[in-house]
Formats: structure tokens, C-alpha cells, sequence
């Protein structure tokens, strides 16, 4: 008899099928009871958070949205700190960014910062960030100070990266050059390892390059470059803007220092060293333009035949063609 009673009591999984089975045919009710079963059903406190998530994500759907988000709340209140718990908060902010209305913003925007501060180190903080960042769009001082009091709250955390470059580009957009500029800094020093340094790196020596501040610009970049020496040390990580700032350290080298050796030196590394970049015909070209501003002309002509030869589909063909015409190559 205890055999028979222990077959007849479905387990887990079939409780988890079922309510499947019943989302799949829109019985709404039935399928939220169904996951209310295999939840009590389940043996550990992350099952139990997955399988509560899943049946309040069926009541979103079946746009039964105030039951939802109350489900989504007890989710957080049963679950804190679990990923479940960021991923519910995060259902609640949408529904209620949804629903618009000054009041429904404000409260969205409250449970975007209590995922911030709550969650840092969840993807669910990174949604909330940028919620927060659209939600100021054109109000970028306020915007500022908004993050500014997140980045002391949660410096160090999986999220503060994304924190600092936002601040960063709001003050950009408010022409405080100094703060983009440290920001910038700050985040490319404390965070080596985040995909957001390399963007630090190259809008700081973008911005020193139109200040003047060609030696600062060039630090920048050198900072990038960096990267690919380590890379064939520690692995092989390649920064999507290594051949980009190779090739704008060749032209400060270039245009705005004057210095036609470091200039040419810059160049061949970005032509020969880096056989997978899509930029080595620039780098041909402005290797012919650095011959001519050297006085150079036969050498420079040369250059602009060997860039014909060697990158015959290249997109700098028709500079090159004016640059031999102007220096009256044969």
C-alpha cells in the first residue's frame, strides 16, 4: 500500500510538465496552480525561486499584470538576494515603465535603483541602469547627479563600470570636458578587465586629441595597444580598437606633432603586424603621405604603386590616385 500511495503522488517534474502542458493550451488558472504544486514539490530554495518566477511570468503574459507583479514581489520578499529575486524586481520595473504616467515612472524608477543597489552584481542592474539613463534623457545634470550617488554607493561592483561611463558621456553632453575626462580615467584604472575600458580609453584620447593635448591622446592609445602585447602572453584577447588606434597614433605622430619617423613607424606596424585588419591600405596611403610631407616624392609615389599592388579592393584608392596626381607620380 505505501508503494501504491508513493507511485499515485506525482513528482516534481510531472507537477512542472503538467502546468507546461497547460500554459501551452492558455488554461491559465490551472497552469498557475500546477506550478504552485511542483514548487511545493521541489527540494531546494533556487528550484522553488525558478519554478514561483515561471508561473508569474505565465500571469504576465496572460496580461494579468497586477497579479503579476504581486507575484513578482513576493518573489523578491521570499528570494532576497537570489538572481531570481533581481530577475522578479526586473519584471516589476518594466510593467510599471510600461503603465507610464508621472506615478508609474517615479515608482518604476525606485525599484530600478532598489535592483541597483540590491543587485549590483546581476545582469538585471545593467537593464535597470540603462531604464534609469533613458528615463533622464535630456536632463543631464540631473541625470549626473543621480549616478554620481550611485558610483559611491556601489563602487567595486559588477555594475559600476556601466555607472561610471554614463556619468561620463552626461558630462560630456554638458561640455564638463574635466569630469568626462576623469571619469573616463577612473574607470579605465579600476576596472582592467571590464569591456567597458578600451571605450573609456578611446573617447578620452578622441576628446585629448580635440583639446590639443596630442601627448595625452597618445597615452591613451598606448594603453589600448598595451593590450595586445598582453594578449600574446596571457591569451588571446584582441581589443576591437587595436588597429584603430594604431592608426590615430600614426596620424598625431603625423599631422599634429610633425613627426614623420614615429609617423612611419606607427604605420608599417598597423601594415605588417596586424594581418587581420581591415585598415592596412590607410596605412599604405598615409605611409605615401608621410614620404611627401618627408619631401620624399619618389619614395612617395612608390608607396601610392605598392598600395595599387597590395590592396587593389582597399577604399583608399581614390585619395591615393589624387595625392599621385597632385605630386606628379608616373
Amino acid at each position: 500500500m505505501a508503494l501504491a500511495v508513493a507511485c499515485a503522488a506525482p513528482s516534481p517534474s510531472e507537477a512542472l510538465l503538467r502546468a507546461e502542458r497547460l500554459e501551452r493550451k492558455g488554461r491559465v488558472n490551472e497552469a498557475a496552480a500546477a506550478y504552485d504544486e511542483a514548487r511545493q514539490e521541489a527540494k531546494t530554495p533556487r528550484r522553488r525561486a525558478e519554478i514561483a518566477l515561471r508561473r508569474a511570468e505565465l500571469l504576465e503574459s496572460a496580461g494579468r499584470d497586477d497579479d503579476a507583479a504581486r507575484a513578482y514581489l513576493e518573489i523578491e520578499r521570499a528570494w532576497a538576494g537570489s538572481p531570481e529575486a533581481a530577475r522578479a524586481l526586473d519584471h516589476v520595473a518594466r510593467l510599471l515603465h510600461a503603465r507610464g504616467g508621472d506615478a508609474g515612472r517615479a515608482e518604476a524608477l525606485a525599484v530600478d535603483l532598489r535592483i541597483l543597489t540590491s543587485h549590483p552584481d546581476e545582469t538585471a542592474a545593467d537593464d535597470a541602469l540603462a531604464r534609469i539613463v533613458r528615463a533622464h534623457f535630456g536632463r543631464d545634470h540631473e541625470l549626473g547627479v543621480a549616478l554620481a550617488d550611485l558610483h559611491a554607493r556601489l563602487a567595486g561592483r559588477g555594475v559600476d563600470d556601466n555607472v561610471l561611463i554614463e556619468a561620463a558621456e552626461a558630462s560630456r553632453r554638458l561640455g564638463d570636458a574635466e569630469t568626462a575626462l576623469r571619469l573616463w580615467a577612473e574607470l579605465a584604472d579600476a576596472y582592467p578587465r571590464s569591456g567597458l575600458r578600451d571605450d573609456a580609453l578611446w573617447r578620452a584620447a578622441e576628446l585629448r586629441r580635440v583639446r590639443g593635448e596630442f601627448r595625452e591622446a597618445l597615452e591613451a592609445w598606448r594603453k589600448i595597444l598595451a593590450t595586445r602585447r598582453d594578449a600574446l602572453i596571457v591569451g588571446s584577447y584582441h581589443s576591437e580598437y587595436l588597429d584603430d588606434a594604431q592608426l590615430q597614433t600614426a596620424l598625431v605622430w603625423l599631422d599634429d606633432l610633425g613627426n614623420v619617423a614615429r609617423a612611419r613607424a606607427a604605420l608599417l606596424a598597423l601594415r605588417d603586424d596586424m594581418p587581420w585588419s581591415l585598415l592596412r591600405d590607410d596605412a599604405q596611403f598615409h605611409l605615401a603621405r608621410a614620404s611627401a610631407r618627408a619631401g620624399d616624392r619618389a619614395r612617395a609615389c612608390g608607396e601610392i604603386a605598392l598600395l595599387a599592388r597590395r590592396f587593389p579592393d582597399g577604399n583608399q584608392l581614390r585619395r591615393a590616385g589624387a595625392l599621385s596626381k597632385e605630386l606628379g607620380c608616373r
